[in-house]
């Protein structure tokens, strides 16, 4: 079976030696895939970037970067939603089984009521909102509310049918009406309401084309209300906005993957399938970044500009990303394995090889890719794959790696179904199978 190493990519330190004198003899350290960043959020004089398994944080002043995990006292990885409540100067974290971090003053204070509630349901949290001194939660049952100074629940909304459960995607209000994007259509309500516990006060937008599809994301400006159909993965979004007194599809974002969408007034920064492109209230394009620099192409999650006009990005590939201006761009990405897939560990010196294929209980494939991710004692990290390596385009799951005992310098690689791969040092010598070697084919299988 395949290990998935979430926070658990982590090493005794003394087996690395000098090469991480820094950290304390019997600590522990995360080696976590922080690339791929799914959400950015500006605290002032920080910026943090949550990925699926942890959260970097950016000082603006001095550009030190650090890391949030459950190292350094998060309570959980699977990171589902982030958000930052200014008037608490407090970072929201949500995870998907329900529990919450709160993250003020250097401290990690753990709420897990939504952990420990008594209901069969999805109790992941999608989505933050906040609105005056409360965070309006997306949750897979339902909404939750709750009091950010008094760090309590407030209350829980099941706003399906009849009050049944009913996953809520995102939240935003508007002219004291709030709406929930849910997997069954547009759902609203005054949000100041005193029955918004009772079902029969949220209502569903029957204007909204195909009203009873699920939504996955609605936001609001002054005056603009804007909301994502949901639709499979490899399939363009339909992004409608209400104008006058109906919805019409948007009409420049037909054909675009739209990641995320924010506000500034009526203005919009959008994030999709490579820039990241700001539009006035007339969509005038004030601004598109497409790459990061040479060779960085452009693959936003989320995108936030901040007080002074500066733009940060989190990116699927690059992690967070600063640039107070286009063509100027500076990338906080701490080195580390590009994924957290890993099946078998092992050290030649001081560097550490890692098989990152998997196999079923009946011994079949798993179809990864990733290859071989090694870490240098420099504490720099790269890969043997078929990124890199063309020859290695058809190798699927690499399962076990050994070094030879007589020339550290050389490795071999089992993979699941393309035989015994050989590696020196950068260099791909090849791979022995049964047409070419005297290695022969398991009894019963044709590879």
């Amino acid at each position: 079976m395949m290990k998935k190493l979430l926070f658990l990519l982590t090493i005794l330190v003394f087996s690395y030696g000098t090469s991480s004198a820094q950290v304390g003899i019997g600590a522990w350290r995360d080696y976590l895939p922080y690339s791929n960043v799914k959400v950015v959020c500006d605290a002032g004089d920080r910026v943090y970037g949550a990925t699926e398994y942890s959260v970097l944080e950016v000082d603006k002043a001095s550009g030190e970067l650090y890391r949030l995990s459950k190292i350094t006292g998060l309570t959980e990885t699977g990171v589902t939603a982030m958000g930052f409540h200014k008037a608490t100067n407090t970072l929201l974290i949500g995870y998907e089984d329900g529990n919450i971090d709160l993250v003020t003053a250097g401290n990690v204070i753990n709420i897990a009521d939504i952990l420990r509630a008594n209901i069969i349901a999805d109790k992941g949290i999608y989505n933050v909102h906040f609105y005056k001194n409360e965070a309006f939660l997306s949750c897979g049952f339902g909404i939750v509310r709750y009091d950010m100074k008094r760090q309590e629940v407030r209350d829980s909304y099941y706003i399906g049918d009849d009050g049944s459960f009913l996953r809520v995607n995102d939240i935003t209000v508007l002219n004291d009406t709030i709406f929930a994007a849910t997997n069954e259509g547009l759902r609203y309500a005054p949000v100041e309401d005193a029955f918004l516990a009772f079902h029969e006060t949220w209502k569903i937008d029957s204007l909204l084309p195909n009203f009873n599809s699920g939504f996955d994301l609605v936001e609001s400006g002054r005056k603009r209300l804007m909301v994502r159909r949901q639709l499979a993965a490899n399939v363009v979004d339909t992004v409608y906005e209400y104008i006058g007194n109906a919805w019409m599809v948007s009409t420049p974002l037909e054909g675009a993957f739209v990641r995320s969408v924010r506000f500034y007034g009526d203005s919009l920064l959008l994030s999709r399938d490579g820039f990241v492109v700001y539009f006035d209230e007339q969509w005038n394009e004030l601004r598109l970044d497409a790459n990061y620099g040479e060779g960085k192409i452009a693959n936003p999650n989320d995108a936030f500009l901040d007080d002074s006009g500066v733009l940060w990005v989190g990116d699927q590939e690059f992690g967070v990303i600063e640039t107070p201006r286009v063509f100027d761009y500076r990338i906080y990405l701490p080195d580390g394995p590009r994924t957290n897939n890993v099946e078998d560990i092992t050290f030649t010196g001081d560097r550490i090889l890692m098989a990152t294929g998997g196999k079923t209980e009946a011994w079949g494939n798993t179809f990864l890719i990733d290859g071989v991710f090694y870490r240098e004692p420099s504490g720099t990290w790269g890969e043997y794959s078929s990124r890199f390596i063309p020859e290695l385009d058809l190798v699927r799951d690499y399962i076990r790696v050994t070094v030879d005992p007589r020339n550290s310098g050389m490795f071999y690689v089992a993979s699941l179904g393309q035989g015994v791969l050989e590696f020196e040092g950068e260099e791909y010598l090849g791979n022995y199978m049964n047409t070419n070697s005297s290695l022969q084919l398991a009894i019963g299988s044709n590879d």
